[in-house]
């Protein structure tokens, strides 16, 4: 932690090496898996995911210095000298005495040595589309939050990147810091609430193939006629106009 990345060398690679191959072995412990031949692509698949991510930061490393990981806000936790966590949520006025309290952990907050703080959260999985839309509507609302966040953590540092980390497939997925601080993002934040105060909980079909309760709504084919049938509801088309914003 704050200190410039060593240069690659075949002992950084075997480390790095070592440690997939512990966390491999780890995560079969109890049950072998039982199509061997797969479970050993798999496990190539992942050592040159982890050579892969070495490269990427070795690469940053002249751009920003790792600073601080797994910093919490509003978790109850006390911090350890040298630490930024804070045990209060984080409020965001929302207007009209109304206060959104959110909770959160950001994986990792980097260090320009110029100045500025980088934030990112780690991702597994297939990239999105960057097309701006990530973060619209309501979407996406972590990396958004740690930027609140880090302003009352690190007053007078100010963040200049902050992105999801798709580790598997290199990609970053960024949004600019400026875009969260003004009115519009509040106004989002607002309508959020206020649906879901009147108890209007959106499907997100894109999210239904990973759902843990998916098998409560039903198959697929059965989730997308009832997406159609209710496409024209005024309250769901009050969160699908929200998806314009930001």
């Amino acid at each position: 932690k704050g200190e410039l990345p060593v240069p690659d060398t075949p002992e950084m690679r075997a480390r790095a090496t070592a440690v997939a191959e512990e966390c491999l072995t780890a995560f079969v412990a109890g049950s072998p898996p039982r199509f061997a031949f797969l479970w050993e692509k798999e496990k190539e698949r992942f050592r040159k995911s982890v050579l892969s991510w070495l490269e990427r930061e070795i690469d940053a490393g002249e751009r920003a210095v790792p600073a601080y990981f797994e910093v919490s806000f509003g978790l109850g936790r006390e911090a350890a000298e040298g630490e930024p966590h804070v045990r209060d949520a984080l409020e965001i006025p929302l207007g009209d005495d109304r206060v959104l309290r959110v909770s959160g952990q950001i994986d990792r907050i980097d260090r320009r040595p110029e100045g500025g703080l980088v934030l990112r959260d780690y991702k597994t999985g297939k990239a999105p589309r960057d097309d701006g839309g990530v973060f619209r509507g309501g979407k996406q609302l972590q990396i958004p939050f740690y930027i609140l966040a880090a302003a009352r953590l690190f007053p007078g540092e100010p963040v200049v990147e902050a992105f999801l980390d798709y580790v598997d497939g290199g990609r970053q997925v960024a949004l600019d810091p400026g875009r969260v601080t003004g009115e519009e993002f509040r106004g989002l934040l607002r309508n959020l609430v206020d649906l879901i105060a009147q108890g209007v909980f959106v499907q997100e079909p894109s999210s239904c193939d990973f759902c843990d309760f998916k098998v409560v709504c039903g198959p697929k084919g059965l989730l997308e006629r009832r997406r159609q049938y209710k496409i024209g509801d005024r309250l769901l088309q009050r969160v699908l106009r929200l998806k314009d914003i930001t």
